[in-house]
């Protein structure tokens, strides 16, 4: 307790000698504020990532699990660890700034995988902004990461892809946690998010009917982007009008020769690289549901909150899946908290991009009203196989709004295409407080429990109820 005191004096600037080391004891292979899991290559072992967000030990860790939930690595990183990834035999981490007399940069750490069992830091980079999404490739070059802040970072990775560079290359000024690379033809597509709590704005049917000529001349066209923001001079001359509903495609390999930065206020060509998000939905029985069947002809829905971005297991480049999560305190949860397997049309292949999301389709996969859980905000998600399979494994994790009871956790999974309802496996209480999660080839899975500082391993099958066979502590 005195421990946390003196943090917080510091911090507030209410005590001096705030430079004085805290001992903090040693996390070892011990869980504390699990965020983020990843499966191995195989799919044998797990990688846990335990961010310490409550400052209890001197670091932040990755253990490493077996299938049988057995701790058989821990490797030291950084407090505030946030994300995960893996691809082949690279493993990357990014973790966020810490403030106070623990101050430290937000990082961005490269770990050679081939032995699975054994991760070895290779690279560990210092990056100025807190990082939301990173994903790449075992078969490309380059990488995206997305900041909080709307800064987009391009890597590089060395021939061996033993180390690494990072440049900033964008700031759009609104944050995209849902990034998906092409790395067939070096495209990064990323998606709006309203932020960490979602509880700004929302999908909204809009009118386009509407456009404008260089000159202010009214055209009665429309051009796919609302009506509403680019009804005035200013809004039209504003680059940032709308960036609740914008995505962004940013090309690499039209860039890769030289990454030049380029801020979107500052520089018109970058307004060219954004483009409104809009798409309909149907239920299962083939037609609109009812949030999408309110827009009229002259109307679009437009859609935000997206969360995350994942790539087709099959190895598709032109398909990848993107989750999607409702404002938590609108009537619009029923209709859009959403599993979407997005494809990318043949025109887009090359690198141009039409006006409009129409060089994407989107399809519901997950989210159908008897597929979510009572109080449903996805967080994280993965498309696997389980079983020979495709499964969507998908975490809803929903803080308090108003108060401790608003949490709600769940589990859920579906079989992708099945007409059965996704089974749900829900929580209320910080013992079981779900956060993220990942499931092998023979339905073998784990997930934190963030409040609770552990894990839990669990076992599922194609439309059969998620059990949970151990905590992990």
């Amino acid at each position: 307790m005195m421990k946390h005191l003196l943090l917080i004096l510091c911090f507030l600037g209410l005590m001096s000698g705030c430079a004085t080391e805290i001992d903090y004891p040693n996390l070892g292979n011990k869980v504390a504020g699990p965020r983020a899991v990843a499966l191995s290559q195989t799919g044998n072992h797990f990688y846990a990532i335990n961010s310490d967000s409550e400052f209890i030990y001197n670091e932040g860790s990755m253990l490493v699990l077996d299938a049988e939930g057995n701790k058989v690595k821990v490797v030291s990183i950084p407090r505030l660890a946030s994300t995960v990834e893996v691809a082949g035999d690279r493993l990357m981490v990014t973790t966020q700034t810490t403030v106070g007399p623990e101050s430290a940069p937000a990082k961005v750490g490269l770990f050679d995988v081939s032995d699975e069992t054994d991760p070895k830091e290779l690279d560990m980079v210092n990056i100025d902004c807190s990082p939301v999404a990173i994903t790449f490739s075992s078969d490309y070059q380059y990488f995206p990461l997305s900041c909080e802040n709307g800064d987009l970072y391009i890597g590089t990775f060395a021939a061996d892809r033993n180390s690494f560079t990072l440049k900033r290359v964008r700031s759009y000024h609104y944050s995209r946690h849902a990034v998906y690379l092409n790395g067939a033809n070096g495209m990064v597509y990323m998606f709006p998010t309203n932020g960490p709590t979602f509880r700004g704005a929302d999908n909204q049917i809009l009118t386009d009917k509407v456009s404008y000529d260089e000159n202010d001349k009214l055209i009665n066209t429309p051009n796919q982007f609302p009506d509403r923001f680019e009804s005035t001079a200013g809004l039209r001359r504003d680059p940032q009008s709308g960036s609740v509903l914008l995505g962004v495609a940013y090309s690499i390999a039209n860039e890769s020769a030289e990454f030049q930065y380029k801020d979107l206020i500052e520089d018109p060509e970058v307004e060219s690289e954004l483009f409104p998000v809009y798409f309909d939905l149907d239920d299962k029985d083939g037609n609109k549901d009812a949030y999408t069947a309110l827009a009229n002809e002259d109307q679009n829905v437009y859609r935000t909150n997206f969360v995350r971005a994942r790539p087709d297991p099959a190895g598709d480049k032109n398909t990848f899946y993107l989750a999607q999560a409702a404002n938590i305190i609108t009537s619009q949860i029923p209709y859009n908290n959403n599993i979407l397997k997005v494809s990318i049309s043949p025109a887009s292949s090359e690198g141009s991009i039409a006006a409009g999301s129409s060089f994407l389709s989107f399809e519901r996969v997950y989210g159908f009203k008897d597929d979510l859980p009572s109080q449903p905000t996805i967080f994280d998600f993965q498309i696997t196989d389980v079983g020979g399979k495709q499964v969507a494994l998908v975490n809803h994790f929903r803080v308090p709004v108003n108060n401790v009871s608003d949490a709600s956790f769940t589990l859920s999974h579906k079989g992708l295409g099945d007409a059965a309802a996704a089974q749900n496996l829900s929580s209320r209480t910080a013992s079981s407080s779900y956060i993220s999660g990942a499931v092998n080839q023979n339905g073998v899975g784990l997930t934190g429990s963030f409040y609770n500082n552990s894990l839990l391993l669990f076992e599922l099958s194609p439309g059969s109820a998620i059990t949970i066979k151990q905590t992990i502590k």
